[in-house]
């Protein structure tokens, strides 16, 4: 009996030394401007997990039987908003960049998805059915203050903020996919993009001076970076597979992405001007929706 109870102290101990060590692990790994968060369906169903570019060690940040998707980190790499399906509807959670402290801050019976964070980190942008279409609104790190910033019968989604106080978003209003901006300063809305592909999934440059986003036909989908008034728009991906979801790197020199270039969804990370691609997954599962710790 003796033995047995040392046996299992020891074992306790072993295993509260071991999530001591890997909650440092990846404490240390959060704070490198090299870490990546992605979703996964490795384990079976969707989830975050992190990874190091400099040394390859990967952390899962989520475990549960729900869906986790869009990982956002805020500004001053304090929290990640993302996506959960729990209860069988799509609502904004946030929990700090060890996969700890997770709460919900949506819980409408719409539902609620695409987080991203406002340069101060004190406010969220979300697409949200509620009002009986898909909206772009604007809400409290704790959910409160819910306002529509777009009011249209067509699908407004994938918000994205700027650190000049815009919001960038696709739609569909115009009968096609394009990218829209709207400043909250004066309330005025833009039109970015106006190609005939599906254009979306838009994503501010950190010095908000370029946009990345991707364009999408029957043939495949490819990844461009344009000026913030959206001219001078180029391809920097140029094949034959689906690019999509481009995420800007801390200092603007990288962009990473998801791509099937090599018959399965990994994430790849290639220079601002779509040279020295390379793979950074390397998993059979499905890995996609790339953001990087700021």
């Amino acid at each position: 009996m003796m033995l047995s109870a040392t046996r299992i102290g020891t074992s306790l101990t072993a295993a509260l030394l071991l999530a001591a060590l890997l909650t440092m692990a990846v404490s240390k790994m959060v704070l490198t401007t090299g870490s990546l968060a992605f979703v996964s369906d490795r384990d079976g169903d969707a989830e975050i997990y992190l990874v190091d570019m400099d040394t390859g060690f990967l952390y899962q940040l989520t475990h549960n039987l729900h869906a986790d998707f869009r990982p956002a980190f805020s500004p001053n790499g304090q929290w990640i908003a993302f996506e959960n399906d729990e209860n069988g509807n799509w609502n904004i959670f946030v929990m700090r960049p060890n996969g700890r402290q997770i709460r919900r801050i949506t819980d409408s019976p719409a539902p609620d998805t695409h987080p991203a964070w406002s340069p101060d980190s004190r406010r969220i942008a979300f697409t949200s059915t509620r009002g009986g279409y898909g909206d772009v609104y604007v809400m409290g790190v704790d959910g409160s203050h819910i306002r529509s910033l777009t009011n249209d019968a067509s699908w407004d989604y994938d918000p994205d903020w700027s650190i000049h106080d815009e919001v960038m978003f696709g739609s569909e209003r115009d009968g096609s996919c394009d990218v829209y901006v709207f400043s909250l300063w004066d309330d005025r809305l833009r039109q970015l993009t106006d190609a005939t592909a599906c254009e979306g999934e838009a994503v501010w440059s950190p010095d908000g001076t370029r946009v990345a986003f991707t364009a999408a036909t029957l043939a495949g989908s490819d990844i461009y970076v344009a000026d913030a008034d959206g001219s001078h728009a180029h391809n920097l991906t140029l094949d034959s597979a689906h690019d999509f979801q481009p995420a800007w790197s801390p200092d603007g020199k990288r962009l990473a992405f998801a791509s099937n270039r090599r018959g399965n969804w990994e994430i790849y990370v290639m220079s601002a001007d779509g040279n020295n691609a390379r793979r950074v997954t390397h998993h059979p599962a499905s890995d996609v929706l790339p953001v990087w710790w700021p």
